[in-house]
């Protein structure tokens, strides 16, 4: 898990990391990670501990340790990286034992602690305070509101609603081939598919309606020209966006966004 944390570029989980990485300072990534990470998939609970002395990233999911150790070292990695290298946790805390300790001493460059009582990471005040290089009050909040339309993780799942998180978290550049989203949902395309349209639904028919939404929301606000929400939407060019936009509301996006404005 540390090697493939190592070897996982930031923006692999586009929406959510740049969620996380437009936020002001670390410690509101941070917050912002144990608000949403649960909706793209990993069910690892993040406490943000930043009243305490010293501060605390708690990383809570029994009986999976290996998701711990990967979310740990992201986290720091990431961080790391998007402070210009100033982020350096005190230390680095697992309740069980990785299997190399000094290993992730090592890539992380910090202290690890095996058997502790809990798993996480501890931070100074001050690194909780550093700002992060992506700030962007702007596009953070055309993310978190995205995010906030996704559908719940709580409750009884469906294939449907799993599908639309998997597709949310790949919406902003991602890939949204059907085998690569049915992998991501430990499927095969062929079994997502006939699962699906046995629900009466189809791949594209889904994917079709986020893009629909998605361009909807992007073209009320003024932070991205409709050239970019094209890209962002996984469109090749604006001409095949256009197309599509003008089957879904019967008008082009210049001109919708023009009527929403009214």
């Amino acid at each position: 898990m540390l090697h493939l944390a190592a070897a996982t570029p930031i923006g692999a989980f586009p929406l959510l990391d740049y969620l996380i990485l437009t936020s002001g300072t670390v410690g509101e990534g941070l917050t912002q990670l144990a608000r949403f990470l649960r909706l793209f998939g990993n069910a690892t609970q993040v406490g943000v501990h930043l009243d305490e002395t010293p501060p605390r990233i708690t990383l809570d999911d029994p009986g999976n340790a290996s998701r711990v150790e990967f979310t740990a070292a992201l986290a720091v990695l990431h961080l790391r990286e998007e402070t210009d290298g100033r982020f350096s946790p005190i230390a680095v805390h697992f309740a069980h034992h990785p299997e190399d300790v000094q290993e992730f001493s090592k890539i992380l460059r910090v202290p690890v602690i095996p058997g502790s009582t809990w798993s996480g990471f501890q931070l100074s005040a001050e690194t909780a305070k550093l700002p992060l290089r992506r700030r962007d009050p702007t596009l953070h909040g055309v993310l978190e509101n995205a995010v906030k339309g996704l559908p719940a993780a709580t409750g009884p799942s469906d294939l449907a609603s799993d599908l639309r998180r998997a597709l949310a978290a790949r919406l902003m550049g991602g890939d949204l081939r059907v085998q690569s989203v049915a992998r991501a949902l430990g499927t095969t395309s062929r079994t997502l598919q006939r699962r699906l349209a046995e629900s009466g639904l189809s791949y594209n028919e889904v994917l079709d309606a986020m893009r629909r939404d998605a361009a909807a929301q992007y073209l009320a606000g003024e932070s991205f020209s409709i050239g970019e929400i094209a890209y962002l939407l996984g469109y090749s060019e604006p001409a095949a966006f256009h197309r599509a936009f003008k089957r879904w509301h019967g008008t082009t996006p210049a001109a919708y966004r023009v009527r929403t404005a009214d």
